[in-house]
């Protein structure tokens, strides 16, 4: 997969577009500065291509509201969403093994309630 399997959500469509996807999400937060979000993009679709039915993106730079409320300070950020809700955020190494063993350990647990 490419850079073109990800999604772009503004901070008027995350939400309705999030709560009506079924599956899993993951949602980065990224800009277009950050090198390490550069590489989340290119890496993450094929990473995590068997765990994820849905890649999207939102650019804080001109959306920072989604990035406000989530309380997000450092990029890139990473969170899932199972059958429209707010899982967890995906905090681990940028690492095909890591990302993986994170993202079951994280979908096997409970949903959290949405920051």
């Amino acid at each position: 997969m490419t850079d073109t399997a990800w999604q772009p959500l503004t901070d008027g469509t995350f939400h309705p577009v999030l709560h009506a996807s079924r599956g899993v999400a993951l949602v980065l937060l990224t800009a277009p500065s950050c090198s390490a979000c550069k590489l989340a993009r290119r890496m993450l679709p094929g990473w995590l291509r068997e765990e994820v039915q849905h890649f999207y993106s939102l650019n804080v730079a001109e959306h920072a509201g989604i990035a406000k409320a989530y309380e997000v300070f450092h990029l890139p950020a990473l969170f899932l969403f199972r059958d429209g809700l707010y899982h967890a955020r995906l905090e681990t190494e940028l690492s095909q093994t890591e990302m993986r063993t994170e993202v079951a350990r994280l979908l096997a647990a409970d949903a959290q309630e949405e920051p």
